[in-house]
């Protein structure tokens, strides 16, 4: 099994395969908007990655760009094609592109997340929850603080979990990387302090932005915190930051949406039915009776083997239903 990647990619263990595709060239998404100003360099990226599949003898490409260019790349392939669906069908550009690839197989990561792309009219047939190595997520004892993870943009609600953070007298730190750098400047900055020379043991005070971090070092955070807010403002697909959380004992305070309700029960967390700061704020005291080794086995719950048997099957074209 290959890697084809932009160049400078790297995967440990795995091949890759430099398809010449500057990365700079390609920016972040705004999921929420209809637009992108980086689609000539798009379709220039994966016309790359068409040519080279034209090139070789592969028998199957997997694909897992949320990028309309991507699945019009590979529309008639002499391989069999399959897309993970990882995100849910906001762009509009992105879902017409996905209806007209009626030769490719669709996987996605929830059942919430299929049934959302089938109603935009894709066919959705396989979902394949992701899974983790719970074995190399340390189990950690908690502490005071609150974490919210993942990228820092309107649909993570990035500045709805500083706002109930601050209401329960809890600190907060905010791990990821800046997609929307508007949504950062206007909603974000003005209510925290950037450490990025914060290192876990030194202590949260208020609310802490520190970046992106390695995977590692995250999971020693989840492990320190006391709880995990997830006030997103969208169907979330799946969750993984919510997943490695449960993994490392750390409940989850999440919106009751899309794949969150797969993963997240009153037994590991609070799922929070409005958007609401108040209703946040309540949600985080309540973490305070939850059972950090029931997280933690909802976390086993969701294995790494079984993700890779449920793609093994799927590429090898075995029949699955959602």
């Amino acid at each position: 099994m290959s890697l084809a990647a932009a160049t400078g990619s790297y995967l440990p263990s795995v091949r890759v395969l430099d398809l010449g595709v500057d990365a700079r060239t390609l920016r972040p998404a705004a999921l929420l908007a209809q637009e992108r100003a980086d689609e000539p360099a798009q379709h220039a990226a994966f016309g790359r990655a068409r040519r080279w599949l034209d090139e070789h003898e592969v028998d199957v490409a997997h694909a897992h760009a949320y990028d309309a260019p991507a699945f019009e790349a590979l529309i008639g392939a002499r391989c069999r094609v399959v897309h993970t669906l990882h995100l849910p069908p906001v762009d509009r550009g992105v879902v017409a592109a996905a209806r007209r690839s009626t030769d490719a197989r669709f996987t996605t990561v929830s059942r919430a997340n299929a049934e959302a792309w089938q109603a935009a009219g894709v066919d959705v047939d396989v979902v394949i929850p992701n899974g983790i190595d719970v074995s190399a997520v340390p189990f950690g004892d908690g502490g005071r603080f609150v974490v919210a993870a993942g990228r820092v943009s309107p649909e993570k609600g990035t500045d709805l979990a500083i706002e109930a953070a601050r209401a329960a007298g809890m600190p907060l730190l905010i791990v990821g990387g800046i997609y929307d750098r508007e949504f950062y400047d206007r909603a974000v900055a003005p209510h925290v302090h950037e450490a990025p020379d914060w290192r876990l043991g030194d202590g949260v005070v208020g609310a802490m932005y520190v970046g992106p971090r390695p995977r590692s070092e995250l999971h020693r955070i989840f492990g320190a915190a006391r709880a995990t807010c997830m006030p997103v403002r969208w169907e979330e697909p799946f969750g993984i930051v919510a997943l490695e959380s449960l993994a490392a004992g750390t409940p989850v305070v999440a919106s009751a949406r899309g794949g969150l309700r797969e993963l997240v029960d009153d037994t590991v967390g609070v799922l929070v039915e409005e958007e609401a700061v108040l209703a946040f704020t309540l949600a985080l005291h309540r973490t305070a009776s939850v059972e950090r080794a029931a997280c933690r086995r909802r976390a086993e719950e969701f294995t790494l083997a079984a993700m890779l048997d449920g793609y093994e099957a799927v590429l090898a074209g075995e029949p699955r239903g959602v």
